[in-house]
C-alpha cells in the first residue's frame, strides 16, 4: 500500500518559495534578542508617556543630588548647624565649640563627629574622629559588659593658665607691655625634649584601647556568717596599647604632674579625717582606683634630663609585648594614712644612653614594686618601699656612668630650693635584687674601645658574676637641708665569679683559650675540670 500525503493551503497565502539553498531560513521566522525586546518596550514606553519624560529626567537628577548630599554634605550642615544651636543655648560663656561634621546612625546605635574643637581660658580639647557606639537596646542571649563604647583618633589635650591677666590700669599701655612681656611672674621653664612648639610628648600610641569599668555602689549587707570577706567596689581604668608605643618621662615632665596635682589635688595642712565605714543598710563606697597599662606590643622608654646645658637620654626598649604598669591610689583614709602602690614589669629589657659608650643594662625582665604610706598629718614621716629585681641582667658600666645618674638625680631634685614650711620627713628603703647577674666592665689600655659603627666587638671586659644579689640601704631624710647623712649599705651575693671576657678578633684570644684548654683546679679532694657557675654565664 502506498501512503499519500497532501497538504492544503490557504488561498490569501502565496505557495511560491523561493529558497537559494537548502540550509537558509526566513528572517520573518527568527525570535529577537532579550537586548531587543527591552529596547522597543523602552522606545513604546518614551512614546507613549512623551509628555512625563522631562519630569522623569528631573525626578533622576534630584535622586542624584541627594545621594551626593547625603554622603558628602549631610553630615557636614549638621556639624555646624548642632554647633551653632549649642553655641547659642549651652555654651553661653567665652568658650568656643565646633564640630565639622556630625551624623547619628539609629540602625548601628552611633553617633560620629570629625574634627571637634572645644576651647576655653583654661584648657583646649581637639578630636580629630570620634564614635560612640550604644548597645543598651541590642538583644543579645549573653549580657555584653560594654554597653558604651567610645573610639577617639588623635585626642590632643592641652592645659594653660595664663602668668598675669591685664587689668584696666593696663589698657592704655597694652602695646608696650606686649612688647615688654610680663614681669609680675617668673619666666617658665623651657622643657628638657620637644617635638615643636614647645610641646613635649609624653605619650604615644599608634592603635589601642581604653576601657573604664565602675561598679554601681550597693547597700551593705549584713556579714556572712562563714565569715566569708566581700570585695570592694570596684573602679578600675585599663588602657591596652597595641602597636608603637612610646614613653617620654623626665625631671621637667615630673614638675608638670606636681603643679597639676597640687592643682587639682592640693596639700591639706590638717590632719586627714578618716573615713567612716559605711553601715548595714548605707550606700558602700570606693576605696582606691585601679589604673592598668597594658603593653602588648614593642614599646621605648625614654627619660630626658638636663646636665647643665646639655640634653641627656635614658633609652629603654621592650622589643616584645607582656610588660605593664599597674598602680593602685588610694581614696579613702585609714586610722594609720593611706598607701599608694605602683608596680612595673619590663620583659626582654634593652637599658642604653646617649653617652659615646651607649650599652648600659640587658635583663630578661625588670620587675619594680613601688609602695609609698602616706600618714595623715601632711608633714609626718612618709615611708616608701622600693623593690627592683632583675633576671639574668647583664650590666656595662664605665665611670661616665657615675657622673650620669649623678646629673639625673641633680636635675630631678632642683626643682624648688628647700622650704621649712613645706618640709616633710621621709626614708627610702630601697633594695636592688638579681638572679644570675653580671657587671661588665671594659679594660682595654683606653677603658674602652668605640663599636658603635663596627659589626665586631672589639673591648674586652672584666666580668663579675653571681648567682644571686641583693642590695639593701636606706636613704633617710629626718632632718631639714643636713650637713651629713648616713647610709648603711647591706650586700648578700652567693656564687661569686670573676672572668675576663676576650673578643674572637683579639690577638690574645688564642693565647687565653690556650691556656683555658689545658686549665685544672687543684682542690683538697682531687682535680677539679670546671666551674658550673661559668658554664651557666657562657651560654649567653
Amino acid at each position: 500500500m502506498q501512503a499519500v500525503f497532501r497538504t492544503e493551503f490557504p488561498s490569501d497565502i502565496d505557495t511560491s518559495f523561493n529558497f537559494t539553498t537548502s540550509n537558509e531560513i526566513p528572517s520573518s521566522l527568527t525570535t529577537p534578542s532579550a537586548l531587543e525586546v527591552i529596547s522597543n518596550e523602552i522606545i513604546d514606553y518614551f512614546e507613549t508617556h512623551r509628555e512625563q519624560i522631562p519630569l522623569l529626567i528631573f525626578v533622576y537628577l534630584l535622586t542624584i543630588f541627594w545621594i551626593v548630599y547625603l554622603i558628602l554634605y549631610h553630615s557636614r550642615i549638621q556639624g555646624i548647624a548642632l554647633s551653632y544651636l549649642l553655641r547659642r543655648f549651652y555654651f553661653k560663656d567665652a568658650a568656643q565649640f565646633k564640630f565639622d561634621s556630625f551624623s547619628i546612625s539609629f540602625i548601628s546605635g552611633s553617633i560620629m563627629f570629625r574634627n571637634l574643637h572645644y576651647t576655653t581660658g583654661s584648657y583646649y580639647v581637639y578630636i580629630k574622629d570620634g564614635c560612640l557606639t550604644f548597645r543598651y537596646w541590642s538583644r543579645t542571649t549573653k549580657k555584653s559588659a560594654i554597653r558604651l563604647k567610645i573610639l577617639l583618633y588623635c585626642v590632643d589635650i592641652q592645659l594653660f593658665s595664663p602668668i598675669r591677666s591685664n587689668t584696666f590700669s593696663d589698657t592704655n599701655n597694652s602695646n608696650e607691655d606686649s612688647r615688654k612681656g610680663s614681669t609680675f611672674g617668673l619666666p617658665p621653664t623651657q622643657p628638657s625634649k620637644t617635638v615643636g612648639d614647645g610641646v613635649f610628648q609624653v605619650f604615644e600610641c599608634s592603635e589601642g584601647a581604653l576601657e573604664y569599668v565602675q561598679d554601681v555602689p550597693g547597700k551593705t549587707i549584713e556579714p556572712s556568717a562563714d565569715g566569708e570577706s566581700i570585695p570592694d567596689v570596684l573602679w578600675e581604668i585599663r588602657m591596652k596599647c597595641n602597636k608603637e608605643t612610646k614613653i617620654a618621662y623626665g625631671p621637667w615632665a615630673d614638675r608638670q604632674r606636681e603643679l597639676l596635682w597640687q592643682y587639682f589635688l592640693p596639700t591639706l595642712y590638717e590632719e586627714s579625717p578618716i573615713t567612716n565605714e559605711p553601715t548595714v543598710g548605707q550606700t558602700r563606697i570606693l576605696k582606691s582606683v585601679h589604673f592598668k597599662l597594658l603593653l602588648n606590643c614593642s614599646t621605648k622608654l625614654d627619660l630626658y634630663f638636663m646636665n647643665k646645658t646639655k640634653l641627656q637620654q635614658l633609652h629603654i626598649e621592650c622589643p616584645v609585648k607582656g610588660s605593664y604598669v599597674d598602680a593602685v591610689f588610694p581614696f579613702s583614709t585609714q586610722p594609720d594614712g593611706f598607701d599608694t602602690f605602683l608596680s612595673v614589669n619590663l620583659l626582654k629589657t634593652i637599658m642604653e644612653t646617649n653617652l659615646s659608650f651607649s650599652p648600659l643594662v640587658q635583663a630578661d625582665s625588670v620587675h619594680i614594686k613601688l609602695h609609698i604610706h602616706y600618714p595623715r598629718l601632711w608633714n609626718s614621716l612618709q615611708v616608701w618601699f622600693i623593690d627592683v629585681s632583675a633576671k639574668t641582667p647583664q650590666i656595662y658600666f664605665v665611670f661616665e656612668h657615675k657622673n650620669f645618674f649623678q646629673a639625673l638625680i641633680n636635675d630631678w631634685s632642683s626643682s624648688l630650693p628647700p622650704d621649712i614650711y613645706s618640709f616633710a620627713p621621709f626614708i627610702y628603703n630601697i633594695t636592688l635584687r638579681g638572679d644570675h647577674i653580671e657587671l661588665l666592665v671594659p679594660c682595654n689600655q683606653g677603658n674602652w674601645l668605640d663599636c658603635s659603627n663596627v659589626k665586631t666587638a672589639e673591648n674586652n671586659y672584666l666580668s663579675l658574676c653571681a648567682k644571686t644579689l641583693a642590695l639593701t640601704f636606706p636613704l633617710a631624710f629626718y632632718e631639714f637641708c643636713p650637713k651629713n647623712a648616713s647610709i648603711d649599705l647591706t650586700v648578700e651575693v652567693s656564687d661569686v665569679l670573676a672572668r675576663l671576657v676576650i673578643p674572637r678578633n683579639n690577638r690574645m684570644y688564642y693565647v687565653v683559650e690556650g691556656i683555658d684548654t689545658h686549665k685544672q683546679f687543684y682542690t683538697p679532694d682531687g682535680i677539679k675540670s670546671q666551674l658550673s657557675l661559668s658554664d651557666v654565664f657562657d651560654k649567653r
